[in-house]
């Protein structure tokens, strides 16, 4: 549970830098002071699960993709970083739908590397809106073609 609250609070951490407009080499710089421990490799595998870490704030730990977290707020569902591959966020947010009906009205992108942001269109189709530092959407942006296309199987 430690390292999860770790993965947890180091991903909102950065979400937070993001959202307050902090360059991407600050945040990044920030994720790895937030949570050192939570950056090493398990020390075994972890099959795709939920764990609650607060009251309404959840980590969705994948091993085969990238990690996330999301909230449940009285008007949503706040994601940071959305995974690697589309099937990824889906299944996510069919874990999401366990826990709640409410929409995903928010994503958070911490940074522009794959795993954390090609889970994104399945999100904005529904309507969230997607959050992220100017730099970062610029990355987004510029590598998100190729970025697809490496990964179309």
């Amino acid at each position: 549970m430690k390292r999860v609250q770790q993965h947890a609070s180091a991903l909102l951490g950065a979400a937070a830098l993001v959202v307050t407009g902090q360059s991407h080499a600050q945040y990044s710089q920030e994720l790895g002071k937030l949570a050192p421990e939570a950056l090493k490799p398990a020390a075994k595998s972890h099959a795709a699960q939920v764990e609650q870490v607060a009251p309404d704030l959840y980590f969705y730990w994948n091993d085969g993709s990238s990690n996330s977290a999301f909230l449940v707020t009285e008007e949503g569902v706040l994601v940071v970083d959305t995974q690697q591959y589309p099937a990824d966020t889906r299944r996510l947010r069919g874990e999401i739908r366990k826990l709640t009906d409410k929409p995903v009205k928010w994503v958070v992108v911490t940074h522009a590397y794959r795993d954390h942001f090609l889970g994104n269109p399945v999100f904005k189709a529904e309507g969230a809106i997607i959050v992220s530092q100017r730099d970062t959407r610029a990355m987004m942006q510029k590598y998100y073609d190729d970025e697809a296309n490496r990964r179309q199987a």
